[in-house]
């Protein structure tokens, strides 16, 4: 994802969501999000919580991503895989699709936040998918506008 305005455009071009349906997170908001992560964030997904961290239409309708839902995601996460693996003490789970995928940041990668993630398929390892939340976002958008294409 290039630039954030671009993000919101294709977003509306796509008629994934209304424009008066697009809601970012404030920085109270942002502040919560960083201070139940216990560290800070990835800069990329920060800034995308500042365009659509609240409500996005269709976008990502599908995970539990938005505030306030990812603020428990982290907690919720390690009692669903507790009984086949441990979430790393520094894993922050932003994404939850059904309590099959979950995607996370470990904490101490601070540069660009790989994304890593969890699957029932298998569930005894995380796998790194993505290099930063940029790629996740990129493949999400994607992944909807060719839906919405169909």
């Amino acid at each position: 994802m290039s630039k954030p305005e671009q993000l919101l455009e294709r977003l509306i071009q796509a008629e994934l969501c209304p424009p008066d349906e697009i809601r970012g997170c404030t920085q109270k908001q942002l502040r919560q999000i960083e201070k139940c992560a216990g560290a800070p964030l990835p800069a990329d997904y920060l800034e995308t919580l500042t365009l659509i961290g609240c409500h996005a239409g269709h976008f990502m309708s599908d995970l539990d991503f938005f505030y306030p839902a990812m603020l428990s995601l982290t907690e919720r996460t390690r009692e669903l895989i507790a009984e086949s693996i441990s979430l790393p003490e520094d894993a922050f789970v932003f994404a939850d699709r059904y309590g099959e995928q979950i995607l996370f940041f470990r904490l101490a990668e601070k540069k660009k936040g790989p994304v890593y993630k969890w699957s029932d398929e298998e569930p005894e390892q995380f796998l790194k998918v993505f290099n930063s939340f940029g790629e996740f976002l990129e493949e999400e958008l994607t992944a909807h506008e060719m839906q919405a294409g169909d």
